[in-house]
């Protein structure tokens, strides 16, 4: 992603008579690295490519353990992915946006005869904001991810 972004730059795309010197075929594999690497819908793209690569490497060697009858690691025959930190980044940065607690959006209770001391204490508990835990569960999730 790196290397593809780097190409993209203007000072690189301005090369136009080094850019006219490559194969058909590269430009073609060019362009299709380039809708690949577009940023839309949040690197939709990149991240289901990521995901595959994963897959693959979950399938691959779950048959390989399976018909070798071994629990070794035998991914090194295996290709893989690099992880785009970039793509890691952008989501710590948009998840740390969110707020960490929750605002309680229902009405609050009406209100009980005061005689139940359990009732007194939900309702006290109810009126409080709540931990935020998906943000904190994808910020576990990410920092897992990206090392």
């Amino acid at each position: 992603m790196q290397i593809l972004l780097g190409l993209q730059s203007p000072a690189v795309s301005r090369l136009e008579r080094t850019w006219q010197r490559l194969d058909h075929y590269e430009l073609q594999v060019f362009g299709e690295l380039k809708e690949l690497a577009k940023p839309f819908l949040n690197w939709k793209s990149v991240r289901h490519a990521m995901s595959q690569a994963i897959q693959q490497m979950d399938e691959s060697s779950a048959v390989e353990s399976v018909l070798t009858k071994s629990r070794a690691d035998v991914t090194s025959n295996h290709r893989g992915c690099i992880p785009f930190l970039g793509l890691y980044l952008s989501d710590l940065v948009f998840n740390s946006e969110l707020p960490n607690f929750i605002a309680l959006s229902a009405p609050s209770p009406s209100p009980l005869p005061s005689d139940q001391d359990d009732d007194s204490f939900l309702r006290s508990r109810l009126t409080t904001q709540l931990v935020n835990y998906n943000k904190f569960r994808t910020m576990g999730k990410l920092n897992n991810q990206s090392t």
